[in-house]
């Protein structure tokens, strides 16, 4: 088997990546950095970004008093370059449907509010807003440090903070 058939053909990517890369003293950047240097390796695996990330991303920096001027090139070169460091990344819309409209997304969110409100894990509305923005585009697997995605069903999370420890190895 090689490694190109163990990764997904898309994978999202969720807000506390940006953030790990940003941040460089973040503890998680070492492991970033350790799946990126694998990811880099395997062809035909896309990753996507959805602006929802970047702008929670923005959001939750800006609380920390991380200059703000700083976060808004790194956002707008995201933005320009589509590239997290080396790699191409790709954005993705709400849905991939062009007649899809906010009251589409909205009733569908509301369904997911409740829906995804159980379990031990429980995702806040910016993780259930990333579910539903994969579900509309179809996209199966999540690459995050957040444990939430792990419990919910038809995802397949990804988590860095779980494989840290092999990431660091190698």
């Amino acid at each position: 088997m090689t490694v190109e058939n163990i990764f997904p053909k898309r994978i999202y990517l969720d807000t506390s990546i940006f953030i790990s890369e940003f941040d460089r003293k973040d503890a998680r950047h070492k492991v970033l950095t350790g799946f990126l240097k694998q990811i880099e390796k395997v062809k035909g695996t896309q990753l996507c970004y959805s602006k929802w990330a970047l702008a929670e991303m923005y959001n939750r920096l800006t609380k920390n008093q991380i200059a703000e001027l700083r976060i808004a090139k790194y956002v707008k070169d995201l933005l320009d370059k589509n590239k997290l460091r080396n790699i191409n990344i790709r954005p993705i819309d709400v849905c991939s449907n062009r007649n899809y409209n906010f009251n589409d997304f909205f009733n569908k969110l509301s369904k997911d509010l409740i829906k995804y409100k159980t379990g031990k894990e429980r995702p806040g509305l910016g993780d259930i807003i990333h579910i539903r923005i994969m579900k509309n585009n179809k996209i199966k697997t999540i690459l995050t440090f957040d444990s939430h995605f792990d419990e919910i069903p038809d995802i397949v999370s990804l988590n860095l903070s779980k494989v840290k420890m092999k990431l660091r190895q190698e």
